[in-house]
Formats: C-alpha cells, sequence, structure tokens
C-alpha cells in the first residue's frame, strides 16, 4: 500500500512537471519609448535614446529604420539595459531625413510592438542670386514624446566658427538669409530645441555662393556729335570684371524717364556704341549698367550728355554761340574749345573757360578765311582728373552760319612808303573761286592785274610809283557756291607831304 502511494506521488509529479515543460511564453514585452533620434556632425553617426520597456523579462532591443508605416530591423542589441544606439548611416542623414523605431525582445525572442517613430532633423538651402539672398528649410520634428519648443539655425562662413543665424518656433521650418557674401562657402545645420532641455541636431548643409565677379566701376568716357551728326557713345568697364553683358539706358533732357535702349556687350572691356535714332538738336542723358545672370540691372555708370550748341546771328558781324555744359564726367572739365571750319576742315580757334556756356564771334575776324558757303562752328569739352585714367572728349553737333558775301574797296591810299595806307586791295568776306582784279589809267591801259585775292597793288606800273590822280577798277569774282560777281569803282592815288 505504501508503494502504491508512492508511485502514484511519483506519477502526479511527472505529468505536473511534463505540463509545465509543456507551457510556451508567447506574450511579447511591452514597448519602449524612443525619446531622442539626432544627427552627430562629429562623428558621422545617428544617435538614438529610449527609455527602456517595463516588462521584466527584456532580454534586449532590436533596432529599425522606419519607412511607409513598416520597420526595417538594422540591428539587435541584446542588452536589456540598453537604452541608446549609434547608427553609422551619415550619408543617409545627408541626404534625406531618416525615420527610427524600436522594440523589446524578451527570452523568449518574443518582440514587443514597435516603438513611438522619430525622424531626423534634414535641412537644405538654395540660393537666389537675383535677389541675394539664401532660403533654408527643414522637415519638423515629431513633438512625442517630448515637445519642440523651437527651432534654430546655426551657420559657419568659409570654415569659421557657428554662429547663430536666427531662431523659430516650433511651427516654421524655414528661414532666410539675405545678403549674403558671394564667392563663399555658408555652412548651415538646424537644432530643435525640446521640453527638458533637449536638442535633436541636423545634418550639416553647405553651399557656394559663387557669382560672377561684378565691375566695381564703368566709366561713360563720353558722349560726342561730331560732324557726321550722330551721337557716339563711348564707355570703359572694370577690367576685372566677368559680366560682359550690359544695358544701354537714355532718357531726354530734361525731364522723363530713363529708358533701355539697347543690349550691349563689352569687348577687351570697352563699349562703343552709335545712337542713330537721336536728335543731334536735343540733349540726352545715358548710362549703362551691368546686368547679371537674373537680367537685373545691378551696376550703373556714371551718366553721359551730348552737347548741343546753337548759333544766333544778331547782325552780319556778331554771331552768339550758346551750349548747354557737358556732364556727368568722373573727372572735370579741364578745357573748353572752340572748333571752327571755313572751308577747309575743323580746327581749334579758341579756348573758352570750362565753365563758360557761351560766347560771342565776330566775322570780320574770319571772313578773310571763308571759301564755303557757310560756316561751322562746334565745342569741343575735355575732360582731366578722371580716377580711371580716363580722358574724355566730347564734340557738339556743327551749327552751320552763311558765309556773308561782303565785298569792301578802299576809294584812296597813298603808296609813299610811309607804312602807312601803302597799298589798293578789295576786301573780301570769304574766300573766292575765281577772282580777277584790273586796274587801269583813265586812257584804259591796264597797269595792274592780279587773279590773287590776297595780292596787293603798291601804286606802281612797271616798277614805277604812277602819278597822283583816279585810277580805275574792275573786280570778278565767282563765289564758292558759284556765283557771279562783277563790281567797277575808281581809286585815288595821292602822296603825304
Amino acid at each position: 500500500m505504501k508503494q502504491y502511494s508512492a508511485y502514484m506521488i511519483v506519477v502526479i509529479l511527472f505529468w505536473s512537471s511534463l505540463d509545465l515543460l509543456c507551457q510556451v511564453d508567447i506574450t511579447p514585452p511591452l514597448p519602449p519609448e524612443l525619446n531622442l533620434v539626432s544627427v552627430n556632425n562629429a562623428s558621422g553617426i545617428i544617435e538614438l535614446n529610449w527609455t527602456p520597456s517595463p516588462s521584466a523579462d527584456v532580454s534586449g532591443y532590436v533596432v529599425y529604420e522606419f519607412n511607409d508605416g513598416e520597420g526595417f530591423a538594422i540591428d539587435t542589441i541584446k542588452d536589456p539595459a540598453a537604452t541608446s544606439y549609434d547608427h553609422i548611416s551619415y550619408v543617409g542623414a545627408g541626404y534625406f531625413s531618416q525615420s527610427y523605431v524600436v522594440a523589446a525582445i524578451d527570452s523568449s525572442d518574443n518582440i514587443s510592438p514597435l516603438s513611438n517613430d522619430l525622424r531626423t532633423v534634414y535641412c537644405s538651402s538654395t540660393t537666389d542670386t537675383c535677389n541675394n539672398k539664401i532660403d533654408i528649410i527643414w522637415n519638423e520634428y515629431l513633438s512625442f514624446p517630448r515637445t519642440v519648443t523651437g527651432y534654430k539655425l546655426y551657420f559657419t562662413l568659409n570654415d569659421g566658427e557657428w554662429e547663430l543665424a536666427g531662431e523659430t518656433d516650433n511651427s516654421t521650418t524655414e528661414y532666410v538669409i539675405y545678403d549674403f557674401m558671394i564667392n563663399s562657402q555658408y555652412c548651415f545645420k538646424v537644432v530643435a530645441n525640446l521640453v527638458g532641455d533637449y536638442q535633436s541636431e541636423s545634418n550639416i548643409f553647405c553651399v557656394n555662393t559663387y557669382m560672377s565677379r561684378l565691375p566695381s566701376w564703368i566709366n561713360a568716357d563720353y558722349a560726342t556729335t561730331g560732324i557726321d551728326n550722330k551721337i557716339s557713345l563711348s564707355f570703359t568697364i572694370d577690367p576685372l570684371s566677368e559680366i560682359k553683358t550690359f544695358r544701354l539706358f537714355r532718357k531726354e533732357a530734361p525731364g522723363t524717364e530713363f529708358m533701355p535702349i539697347a543690349s550691349l556687350v563689352s569687348t577687351d572691356d570697352h563699349i562703343l556704341y552709335e545712337d542713330i535714332g537721336a536728335n543731334p538738336l536735343k540733349r540726352y542723358l545715358y548710362k549703362i549698367a551691368a546686368v547679371n545672370n537674373c537680367d537685373s540691372a545691378i551696376v550703373f555708370s556714371n551718366i553721359a550728355s551730348n552737347i548741343v550748341l546753337s548759333a544766333d546771328r544778331t547782325d552780319d558781324n556778331i554771331i552768339d554761340l550758346k551750349w548747354n555744359k557737358y556732364r556727368n564726367w568722373h573727372g572735370n572739365i579741364t578745357k573748353q574749345y572752340l572748333m571752327v571750319n571755313w572751308g577747309s576742315g575743323f580746327y581749334e580757334d579758341k579756348i573758352i573757360d570750362p565753365g563758360d556756356t557761351t560766347l560771342t564771334v565776330l566775322y570780320d575776324d574770319y571772313m578773310e578765311l571763308a571759301s564755303a558757303s557757310e560756316i561751322f562752328f562746334m565745342i569741343k569739352a575735355e575732360e582731366s582728373g578722371n580716377p580711371y585714367g580716363i580722358i574724355g572728349t566730347s564734340l557738339s553737333q556743327p551749327v552751320a552760319v552763311k558765309a556773308a558775301v561782303k565785298i569792301t574797296v578802299p576809294n584812296l591810299f597813298t603808296p609813299d612808303g610811309n607804312g602807312q595806307n601803302d597799298t589798293f586791295r578789295p576786301i573780301l568776306s570769304f574766300i573766292p573761286n575765281e577772282y580777277l582784279l584790273t586796274i587801269t589809267n583813265i586812257n584804259r591801259n591796264i597797269i595792274f592785274e592780279s587773279r590773287d585775292y590776297l595780292e596787293e597793288w603798291d601804286g606802281r606800273s612797271s616798277g614805277t610809283i604812277v602819278p597822283e590822280g583816279v585810277y580805275l577798277w574792275q573786280l570778278r569774282i565767282t563765289t564758292a557756291t558759284g556765283g557771279k560777281i562783277t563790281k567797277t569803282g575808281t581809286v585815288t592815288v595821292v602822296f603825304n607831304l
């Protein structure tokens, strides 16, 4: 009986232990809570931090990348006390935001549900050289379990120290930097500030702000008209400029607004342009501007203006000239000249004070030089003291004054050799194409004849002084315009006692 009882106890214990051995643990642990995901730019890793699962039988944790609601395991940590993980995948964080979740695993290899997901902050920027700004944007950092209180944007310039560029609230994920330095490297990173003095740092994003070198100066060399009555312009460009495209502006003075009239390209740092559509009798102001790749005018020259000359003849002898002052050289007007053309080309006739804009000339001062039907005047202005070593010259348009046809013939002279009134010659206000002066005595005998309008009669005939008395003269002239003139008269020869 005792043996039977012992046997039954053994059987019962066997079946009890067998029942226990047949029970399998299939209950997963509770998930951990993912607290922080941040990019460590110094070491090139992504740092994860979580609160452990509250379950007692946790044996480790599984780290996942999380995309489209699904986790993809990247590592298993066989340490139940683990609360952090470094993911060496900085290449990805440098190009996009990466999301992560964590799960707990127990000794029976049961895996907990996935934790909350967190993703790295990814920042990038675009450079707008047209509006001189850099626009930095980033994705929002999730505010669970720690609430985001705001963002700070940091930058470095040309590998310098990190500086705070600005801050935003927790709903703003964009920041704009204006007036950046060109041809420099800017690097940016964003830090999300979380409750509890936690921070999540983004990747570092760098941009080069290369722009074509702008001209530091543009010189309007001149606006000039000259003998062809066309306004010609010249500009010199800073030789260090990498911009070669320019826009020409013009306005009529006074009033009106500057309007673009031409697109120009510099050659060897110079631009020449002929404004064939301009009226040389009107005053214009010109300037050019360098045009960047955004088609914006950014650097302007000084102003150039043409000189417009007018002539008013108040009588046969007085000619009043008036013109506008040239503007606006970088230097000063050092000289002005009156340019005159009586038929053989322009020459510098008079030096005019740099500040003058009027001048009166007498026709009689030039009349013996006239060889054409019109007399032409121009004003010439010259620059000095230009900071770029350029000497500008501007000519007005030529103005024409009709040559007066005046013939003055003396009626008496005294060829006695005393140096006063010793010769006889008709005085012309022009240079004739043909000229014949004939002098006869009262018997109509020719005693002097000349085809040179400058030749004078000294009162001699065949080398002998003629007697006192009245002599006849005849003058035949063909003018520069082909007009025929014939004049006759008398001249009296008298000797001083």
